[in-house]
């Protein structure tokens, strides 16, 4: 009896680790809610250039508005950063980038100003338009750390191909576009708390 207590504790303490490990292991499940992550910016040259907003001073915002970059000394609108679940091993078209980018988080942000407007890919570009509910591809985003990317989830599919923000310059509308269309400072992007 006393053999078989001690390896039924054993085994019991062999399976905790595998148990763990495996867990550790699996990709996280996507979220059924949304988690509030904080309001701020996304800014280019890795945090150190300017930042996503609309063109500062306006009074109202609108469908299909076109979202920019400026500096922070313009007065910019924020954006509510929200968690909706993480990539799985199905989120892309292209198991490539799934196999990259796999339990990283996605995110949706909403306007602060009016959080009933999100920042969308359109057809390549860089809109507000209304929020999805649930959140669709276009206004889900997945920002890659090794990189500094935030890739488009909606154009990534859309495309087959990675599809990155990228700040074209001279306070224009910032695209959604390949990473090799795009110069490393205006594509590698950090998030900014306001």
């Amino acid at each position: 009896m006393r053999r078989f207590v001690v390896a039924l504790l054993s085994a019991g303490v062999l399976a905790v680790p595998l148990a763990l490990s495996a867990g550790v292991a699996a990709p996280a499940a996507a979220d059924d809610t949304a988690t509030f992550i904080g309001t701020g910016y996304w800014c280019d040259g890795n945090g150190a250039g300017t930042c996503t907003t609309l063109v500062p001073g306006t009074s109202g915002e609108f469908p299909g508005e076109p979202v920019e970059a400026w500096g922070v000394a313009f007065g910019l609108w924020r954006w509510d950063l929200y968690r909706h679940g993480f990539v799985q091993s199905n989120t892309f078209t292209d198991g490539y980038i799934d196999n990259a980018l796999v339990g990283l988080p996605i995110y949706v942000m909403e306007l602060h100003a009016n959080t009933g407007y999100c920042e969308r890919n359109s057809g390549g570009g860089d809109v507000i338009n209304f929020c999805a509910s649930p959140s669709a591809p276009a206004e889900e985003w997945v920002s890659d750390p090794s990189t500094g990317y935030l890739v488009n989830i909606g154009r990534s599919n859309d495309q087959d191909n990675w599809e990155v923000l990228c700040n074209p310059g001279a306070r224009t509308q910032l695209t959604i576009t390949t990473r090799d269309a795009c110069t490393d400072y205006h594509k590698q992007w950090a998030w900014a708390p306001a």
